[in-house]
């Protein structure tokens, strides 16, 4: 074919997994960034130290069940209070109701 070998063409898109996300893209998770960060460090002290193998692989850390089925209505996200700052990473991913809820 003369294509490079790591090129794949998609078929057919899952748009409701591309919505998924790119709506969730615009806020940050704590919980889920520190985990990875975790690992992360972990993994560049293995390869630092040379005392155990680092993963020689690539980490996929899925949590879309998390999510809601339905998509959340944009005016969840409108309007942060100033008491709601310190969250506004959750509430750009769940929306206000949820995160009164907690």
């Amino acid at each position: 074919d003369g294509e490079p070998l790591n090129v794949k063409h998609v078929e057919e898109l899952d748009e409701k997994l591309l919505r998924t996300l790119s709506d969730n893209a615009r806020g940050e998770l704590c919980p889920m960034m520190a985990v990875i960060g975790s690992i992360t460090a972990q993994e560049a002290m293995k390869a630092i130290s040379g005392k155990f193998m680092p993963v020689k692989q690539w980490f996929m850390f899925d949590a879309t069940e998390c999510l809601p089925d339905t998509p959340i209505p944009s005016s969840e996200f409108e309007g942060v209070d100033e008491a709601d700052k310190r969250y506004e990473g959750q509430i750009a991913v769940f929306g206000k109701t949820f995160q009164k809820k907690l």
